[in-house]
């Protein structure tokens, strides 16, 4: 038990972004300003895309949630797929 590492709590932001795509049961395609906007916490996009990428693992580990980026000629999309067990 001692020598057991402990993780890290994940971070609320990321928290509620895995909640919003498990409650709604499908996939989130949009830009991380449309992200912001429908999370209850203000948040910046550039932060929030920060967030994401550094806890990347944990959403996939904690929600089944995939996190990708793109960028196409519109701007940078945030693709968050949720994984069907």
């Amino acid at each position: 038990m001692e020598t057991e590492l402990c993780k890290e709590p994940l971070d609320p932001i990321v928290k509620m972004v895995g909640e919003m795509v498990i409650k709604n049961k499908s996939d989130w395609i949009g830009t991380a300003s449309e992200l912001a906007a429908l999370l209850p916490k203000e948040i910046s996009p550039n932060a929030l895309t920060r967030r994401l990428n550094v806890n990347a693992e944990r959403l996939l580990e904690e929600f089944n949630i995939y996190y990708e980026t793109n960028r196409n000629r519109t701007g940078r999309q945030i693709k968050l797929t949720l994984i069907k067990k």
